[in-house]
């Protein structure tokens, strides 16, 4: 019978004791998510302890990693824009350089001439270079095929023999003739690689737009070429031209008007090539304010985004601090209550 009262007695403590240890593990698990979420700054570290919230990081985390491809994109085509249009200015300059020189003094004295055929053998060495730029490992002017060179050595010395040789017919032909015929050269022979892309690069720059980014060597991007000194390319008229001047020796002007004719040929095939060239930059210019706009929309979205996945995702750090310095008392204390509790217990087994 004394047995059965100490047993009673004994177990008459089983109940609050357990509800005391289960009070305790409950707040040891809230200190647990509470040093996480201090450590990470996140509310949890999965989706499933988000609870319902967790539609809103799912519904728009696709959007913002998309929205961060794009920008990277905008990024990368700018700076293709940037060095095509440092391209096409040095092209200009090249041009513009000649054109003058063809309207001044330097074709009135053999040694003029003679000076300026040289500085069109190396602006043409020039202009090969400058069509085949690169930026990292990619050739700018190369479309499609833009792991290899536009312009290869080969085809380019091909081509501006062709022309020169068109160009030595002054002696026996009349200027106007030898002009056509330097043009005939530079239309139908190529200084271009036989793989060379077809069309513009385009790139993505938002959900169902993409934009063309940079030239295609030898292919007008922005405006038609008309008239009887043009291939109908600015590139290949800035060929044409200078291989033409290159030809230049202490005869040319012994030539009189054929040779004022050929000279005159080639300054109008570069004005034209100029104002070709402004047109193509304009576009390009056009382009990059583009890629300007959209990647100021797509940093004021992202923005907006990440604060609405940040009010789902993120703890407020400095409450959460507090809770946890508050439930690191509470399970002191509950740890403390668990004590008494047993040796209440204990007591009251040995009373008994």
């Amino acid at each position: 019978m004394s047995g059965t009262i100490i047993q009673g007695a004994f177990n008459s403590q089983v109940g609050p004791l357990g509800q005391l240890i289960e009070n305790a593990t409950q707040v040891k698990q809230s200190l647990d998510r509470l040093t996480e979420q201090s450590s990470t700054g996140l509310v949890s570290q999965s989706f499933g302890g988000l609870g319902a919230a967790s539609n809103v990081p799912l519904n728009l985390g696709p959007q913002l990693q998309a929205n961060a491809v794009y920008q990277q994109n905008i990024t990368a085509a700018g700076a293709k824009i940037d060095a095509t249009t440092n391209v096409l200015n040095q092209l200009s300059q090249i041009a513009t350089t000649f054109q003058a020189s063809l309207n001044g003094a330097d074709v009135q004295s053999n040694t003029g001439v003679i000076s300026l055929a040289t500085q069109a053998q190396s602006a043409l060495v020039q202009v090969q270079a400058l069509l085949n730029t690169q930026l990292g490992s990619t050739y700018l002017l190369a479309g499609n095929d833009s792991s290899n060179p536009p312009v290869p050595a080969s085809s380019f010395n091909s081509y501006v023999q062709a022309i020169q040789t068109a160009a030595s017919g002054l002696g026996t032909s009349t200027g106007t003739a030898t002009a056509a015929a330097t043009l005939a050269a530079a239309t139908t022979q190529s200084p271009f690689s036989a793989t060379i892309g077809s069309s513009r690069n385009q790139v993505t720059i938002d959900q169902g737009l993409s934009v063309p980014v940079g030239i295609v060597a030898g292919q007008n991007a922005s405006f038609v070429q008309t008239g009887s000194s043009t291939t109908g390319s600015y590139v290949r008229d800035i060929i044409r031209a200078l291989a033409t001047i290159s030809t230049f020796n202490s005869t040319s002007l012994s030539q009189g008007q054929n040779f004022t004719q050929l000279v005159a040929d080639a300054n109008t095939s570069l004005i034209g090539a100029n104002a070709a060239i402004i047109q193509d930059q304009s576009g390009l210019g056009t382009v990059k304010q583009q890629l300007t706009s959209t990647q100021a929309n797509l940093t004021s979205l992202t923005s907006t985004l990440t604060s609405q996945v940040s009010s789902v995702e993120d703890v407020n750090a400095a409450a959460t601090i507090s809770q946890l310095t508050a439930t690191q008392t509470q399970l002191q204390e509950s740890y403390r209550l668990i004590s008494m509790a047993q040796s209440m217990s204990l007591a009251s087994y040995l009373a008994a």
